[in-house]
């Protein structure tokens, strides 16, 4: 397997073009996937804000004809015509089902979790929006066999209940595609949130560094970091983020580090203290607020806390 700590890559570099490769640095893409495609995370976005819209009526219609249902009194219309409030509260019973049935199989949120569990389930996959499906697709299809059996059993000594039982199984799935979706819309504003850190810490990383060379006398010349070896000594000034993970050799100063570890207080860096300690590492992304340092890098690319 490849050691850095043996080889390093302008070595093989060098041994490349000694050979008669003509070789050029390419452009390196952020290595995080989840950046990669921003346009995809805005459809998903405005699919989701859109289903959610859409089961906001339905759920509360389901809510407010489920409360008439459940009224003992049905509105007061039981205590003076038990025949009104019979066909009242069958008309009320047959409204719930046709919203929960529309908000289940016809809305736009009942149709994202369809296609969702669809898609899962043809890859092998038993996800969240597969149970989510499922459990709007039993709760309806139960209760619209309930509200047959009330108008089948309309002299039924229970019907009261039956009825009851049907509009509560009915509401439950436009309700639960209401806070399903809610839950994602808040789950998926909290991983933007995570990936515009995420692009804030790509961003800090510097691309080139200032790297002492023994063969040229050991003056310090520019070089794409993605040249950086092991062991090599570069000076990072005011200013200048740290283009890798290392140790203070010479120099001191003091390294701003909020945005790798969330310390406000700049952190000293000194050469000469204690190996591990905070005063002695440099992390790679933070800022060099003042002094001027020549560290020795310990870490490079993914193997740093930044590329982590």
């Amino acid at each position: 397997s490849y050691n850095p700590r043996q080889v390093g890559a302008r070595v093989l570099l060098a041994r490349l073009v000694d050979a008669g490769c003509d070789l050029r640095m390419p452009a390196v893409p952020p290595p995080l996937s989840i950046l990669a495609d921003g346009a995809r995370a805005e459809q998903h976005e405005l699919q989701i804000g859109l289903a959610f819209q859409s089961a906001i009526a339905p759920a509360i219609v389901a809510l407010l004809v489920l409360a008439v249902v459940m009224s003992p009194s049905d509105m007061g219309l039981e205590v003076h015509n038990q025949a009104a409030a019979h066909w009242f509260g069958t008309g009320m019973l047959v409204v719930i089902a046709i919203v929960a049935s529309w908000a289940t199989f016809r809305s736009r949120a009942g149709c994202y979790f369809l296609d969702s569990a669809s898609k899962a389930l043809q890859h092998d996959s038993f996800t969240m929006d597969v149970l989510v499906a499922a459990s709007t697709c039993v709760t309806s299809v139960y209760g619209l066999g309930l509200t047959v059996l009330c108008f089948t059993n309309a002299d039924s000594p229970v019907l009261t209940e039956l009825r009851g039982s049907a509009a509560h199984f009915l509401a439950m799935a436009p309700v639960l595609l209401l806070v399903v979706l809610g839950g994602k819309k808040l789950e998926f504003r909290a991983r933007q949130r995570t990936a515009a850190a995420l692009k804030e810490l790509l961003a800090a990383q510097p691309t080139t560094a200032m790297v002492r060379l023994p063969e040229n006398g050991g003056s310090f010349q520019e070089m794409p970091l993605e040249l950086l070896e092991l062991g090599d000594r570069c000076r990072v000034s005011v200013g200048s983020r740290f283009p890798a993970e290392g140790v203070v050799v010479e120099g001191g100063g003091a390294a701003d580090e909020s945005l790798v570890t969330g310390e406000s207080a700049p952190v000293e860096k000194l050469a000469g203290a204690p190996p591990g300690s905070s005063a002695a590492c440099c992390l790679a992304g933070s800022t060099l607020a003042s002094g001027d340092i020549i560290m020795s890098v310990t870490a490079v690319g993914p193997a740093t806390t930044l590329g982590r």
